[in-house]
């Protein structure tokens, strides 16, 4: 069982020059491992393992091999994504903590041994949790310097740099991230994604400046990018709209692009928060009466009945007053 033990995790990080490896018996063994192991620490790091015994051998199996062979940077980081894989699925709470941390101290021994190691790099700071950000958002930073195309590496050093508050820092590598992207469907989840963030910022510039540069890139042809890239004209019209609305000098010209984006769209759940935007920047405008009808094409909440109430007050107001 050693033996193929060793002959297993040696052929599976490389180390070919094993003199087991050479035993032809052992390596037609390994491959009956490999097919028994080869789904438990994938690509994906969410994955669920299909058994659970399968799993703790595989397991027992990288950990044996570590106790001989310590200095195997792969074999490491195997074990962090099998510890990781069973506390996502077979483990207690109180083992799935345990073995978390087993997986971050795995995983921080494999980048020790292989520091240029991207794959090692991003399950490292993908493990980390919050309070150990610094660490995460220094092995993640080195990434970006190995590989500048990383977008996954990008979009999660962004988000690190957000949650420790650093905003500008974070914007910036969020919109590079985005238009790094070529697959149509991450793209369209992601810039989603930042569209969201950037809006609650009120950074309007930004966003635009982002979604004109993703119309310039090339995608895959299929229905899916062309529907995509029709929503970012569509949100690009919006955001032009916004930031001309921003001035006195402009104000007509924004709320008709805003309203030809609103229009645009052809699910009116999908134009909600549009709309509601729209609405407030007409009241804030005192343009009430402009503004109560589109409050009235909102669903039915108390908070809009609240202000449609007030805005028809006020347009009572006003029409005394003239």
């Amino acid at each position: 069982m050693q033996k193929l033990v060793f002959a297993f995790l040696l052929i599976l990080c490389g180390h070919w020059n094993y003199s087991l490896a050479q035993d032809s018996n052992i390596i037609e063994e390994f491959k009956q491992v490999q097919e028994m192991c080869g789904d438990l620490a994938p690509d994906s790091v969410t994955s669920v393992s299909r058994s659970q015994e399968r799993l703790n051998e595989c397991i027992y199996m990288v950990e044996e091999f570590l106790r001989s062979f310590p200095h195997v940077a792969k074999a490491h980081l195997l074990l962090a994504k099998l510890y990781w894989n069973k506390a996502l699925t077979y483990a207690s709470e109180k083992e799935r903590e345990l073995l978390i941390v087993m997986s971050q101290d795995e995983s921080q021994k494999a980048v020790e041994l292989a520091p240029k190691n991207i794959e090692a790099l991003k399950f490292f700071a993908f493990v980390l949790p919050q309070e150990r950000g610094g660490e995460a958002i220094s092995a993640l930073q080195k990434i970006t310097e190995l590989d500048p195309t990383d977008y996954e590496a990008h979009w999660s050093l962004g988000m690190r740099m957000l949650n420790a508050g650093r905003v500008e820092e974070a914007m910036k590598l969020l919109q590079k991230a985005v238009v790094l992207m070529t697959v149509p469907e991450i793209l369209n989840e992601k810039w989603h994604n930042l569209m969201g963030i950037l809006s609650e910022r009120g950074l309007y510039k930004e966003a635009l400046e982002t979604s004109e540069a993703i119309l310039k890139k090339k995608l895959a042809k299929s229905d899916f990018s062309r529907r995509l890239k029709a929503e970012i004209e569509t949100e690009v019209m919006w955001l032009r709209g916004v930031i001309l609305a921003e001035r006195d000098q402009t104000l007509e010209r924004g709320i008709q692009l805003m309203k030809e984006a609103i229009a645009r769209i052809e699910k009116p759940d999908f134009s909600m928060g549009k709309r509601w935007q729209l609405a407030d920047l007409l009241k804030a405008r005192g343009r009430y009466r402009e503004a109560l009808q589109w409050y009235e094409s909102l669903p039915p909440m108390q908070v809009i009945e609240e202000i449609i109430r007030d805005l028809r007050k006020k347009i009572e107001q006003q029409e005394q007053q003239n």
